[in-house]
């Protein structure tokens, strides 16, 4: 699989946004040569990121169990919290400014920000999400970009896998595109993709220790 971020194989170009933000979007690009996914590290700066883990910390007892569109009972085992504590309000705002340039880098007909939606969502120890599109169905069709900010809220980090495989839609029979949840790292990437959150192993099974994410999709 190809894997992000990291390795040679991974074929990457970046653009530095303007707007007002220094933000860098690294791109990456599927077997096909087709751009899948959009990587942004330093979103927040180091206090807000500590003020956001500990509201998310304070939260435990909010999160239910994630809905799954009428899906199978077996196509997913997460919890979200669907009105995200105010410290994640900066990861909105900032994703919105980014929305523009990275819905040109795939080439998405995306003229202004209709609204964005968010949400938190922890995979503790067995958590997944099988194969989706974030854009099928009446209700989704708006959805133009999908987006995703990773938090480690205590160290060392107490779980693994749980990485992001997109595919590639030009080459399905290709291995995905492979994120890892990293602290701080954002990825937006095209709601129509198929993707899938692999596996989540977490062996204390303590709520501290899960993949934790603010994430959400951007509607034109």
């Amino acid at each position: 699989m190809t894997e992000l971020p990291g390795t040679e194989s991974a074929r990457t170009e970046s653009t530095r946004v303007g707007a007002g933000s220094d933000a860098l979007l690294e791109i990456a690009r599927g077997a096909s040569g087709t751009p899948v996914v959009a990587r942004v590290r330093g979103l927040l700066t180091a206090d807000e990121a500590i003020a956001l883990r500990r509201a998310l910390l304070d939260l435990e007892p909010r999160f239910v169990d994630a809905s799954i569109g009428g899906a199978r009972e077996d196509w997913r085992i997460g919890r979200v919290i669907y009105d995200p504590p105010p410290e994640a309000e900066v990861v909105v705002e900032r994703v919105g400014r980014l929305a523009l340039a990275a819905a040109a880098a795939f080439d998405l007909r995306l003229a202004a920000v209709g609204s964005i939606e968010r949400q938190a969502t922890v995979y503790g120890d067995g958590g997944f999400y099988k194969k989706h599109s974030d854009s099928r169905g009446p209700d989704a069709m708006t959805r133009v970009l999908s987006w995703v900010h990773y938090l480690v809220l205590r160290e060392p980090k107490g779980f693994t896998g749980g990485q992001l495989a997109i595919i590639d839609d030009d080459a399905t029979e290709e291995p995905p595109v492979l994120v890892e949840p990293e602290d701080g790292l954002t990825v937006i990437f095209p709601s129509i993709l198929d993707h899938e959150v692999l596996p989540v192993r977490s062996p204390s099974g303590a709520y501290a220790d899960g993949r934790f994410s603010v994430n959400g999709w951007i509607r034109r």
